[in-house]
């Protein structure tokens, strides 16, 4: 992956993390992993901005849940892309947990 522009995902459930990372990586991006919002931080700070252009991360993880992980990214990294994603309608309420200057589309 050396030089390439990647695509990080952050999921706590390993069957979901794997079956994202495996359908973008058969359209030809390259993918980093990640299982909780502490590892995608370490993760994105490791590699650096200019090396993982989109974050697709779940909302509701433990310890560190993805809105609160993005928020600490976009202070590193404000121009990074972002796309939330949950199974969990009814616990992820987005509008509180977001950070303040996104702007966000729910896809239902």
């Amino acid at each position: 992956m050396e030089g390439h522009t990647a695509i990080l995902v952050v999921e706590d459930d390993s069957q979901v993390r794997r079956f994202v990372g495996r359908v973008l990586r058969a359209e030809g991006y390259a993918v980093l992993e990640a299982s909780c919002g502490q590892e995608g931080l370490e993760t994105f700070t490791s590699h650096g901005e200019k090396r993982i252009a989109v974050i697709i991360t779940d909302v509701l993880m433990p310890n560190m849940n993805g809105p609160e992980m993005i928020d600490r990214i976009l202070t590193l990294a404000p121009a990074v892309g972002v796309v939330f994603m949950t199974a969990d309608m009814a616990g992820a309420s987005l509008s509180d947990r977001l950070p303040l200057n996104s702007t966000v589309e729910a896809v239902h």
